[in-house]
């Protein structure tokens, strides 16, 4: 008899120490309770080790409790809400702001466009579903913005100047040209100053009789001025040779702001030789128009060439 509580007080400790590992398992409240009523039934064991009831009455009273208890954790665990998040308001604010929102918290934004909006381009118009709705994580955000979708590539080839393999070609820093004076210049030494560094030359002539033959009148941009290697610059030269009929110039629009593409197709359009080189720019996004060279305003002859610089 004393041998069988002994066995008996050694099975309800192996019971306790089974009790105490599976409530440290689970976090549920009912796990804690069922854990709080087997201490409660090994103590009662214990204290009535001899002549108690039977181990197997016991242990089957335990295993009973643990069972109900994990039941009854699975039943609420099972009946917990899913976690919905809430559709911020981003109406009136910038695409790029929105879809920041719109990301951290967790969903996906997909960007519309609507040329024909009277709202500031580039500002949210609408979003589907609607702000103050909750949804799942992950859901997906329709954002439906003011203006014409930009152009993710304007212009190709890309500029070959400082590329490297995976990343954005970073133009190099170059050191800027000064104009040198050419005005009243012969024409043939006043291209050969300005081409010996680095510079184009554009001539036009008018007809002085105040001047010299084929000396330089005027230069734009003005002496002195600082220009990247590669400017144009125009000249003009006087001809006091028999006049002819006069060209009818014509003037360079303001392009700045504009899509690089569609200013390159409007300046061929119009009759200029156009061109176009890459800058980084933080006054105008990627694909548009920084500057022209010349400037807009300008009044050049038919095939003119002319430089649009567009942001990179």
């Amino acid at each position: 008899m004393a041998k069988f509580d002994i066995e008996e007080s050694a099975s309800a400790q192996e019971l306790k120490k089974l009790a105490a590992e599976f409530a440290q398992m689970e976090s549920v409240e009912g796990l804690r309770a069922a854990n709080d009523a087997v201490e409660a039934q090994v103590q009662a064991h214990e204290a009535k080790s001899a002549g108690a009831l039977p181990l197997p009455v016991v242990i089957g009273g335990i295993v009973l409790v643990i069972v109900l208890a994990v039941v009854a954790a699975f039943l609420v665990m099972r009946g917990r809400p899913e976690k919905l998040l809430m559709v911020p308001d981003v109406t009136g604010k910038n695409i790029a702001v929105a879809r920041t929102l719109i990301t951290d918290i967790g969903f996906r934004p997909l960007v519309t466009y609507d040329a024909a909006s009277k709202m500031a381009p580039g500002n949210v118009i609408e979003t589907t579903p609607h702000p103050g709705t909750r949804v799942k994580p992950g859901s997906d955000i329709s954002l439906v913005v003011a203006g014409k979708a930009p152009i993710d590539k304007p212009i190709t080839p890309r500029p070959t100047y400082g590329e490297t393999s995976d990343k954005e070609a970073v133009r190099p820093a170059t050191t800027r040209v000064t104009v040198p004076d050419v005005e009243g210049t012969i024409e043939g030494k006043a291209k050969s100053k300005l081409e010996a560094l680095g510079l184009k030359v554009v001539a036009t002539t008018t007809n002085d009789p105040a001047q010299p033959d084929r000396v330089v009148v005027t230069s734009d941009p003005k002496p002195d001025t600082q220009v990247d290697p590669g400017a144009i610059v125009h000249i003009t030269v006087n001809s006091l040779a028999a006049r002819t009929p006069e060209v009818k110039l014509l003037t360079v629009d303001n392009y700045v702001g504009r899509s690089g593409k569609e200013s390159l197709e409007a300046l061929k359009a119009k009759g200029f030789t156009a061109s176009w080189r890459y800058e980084p720019s933080r006054q105008q996004p990627p694909g548009y128009v920084v500057r022209t060279e010349p400037a807009g305003g300008m009044q050049l002859a038919p095939g003119s060439p002319i430089t649009v610089v567009i942001a990179r």
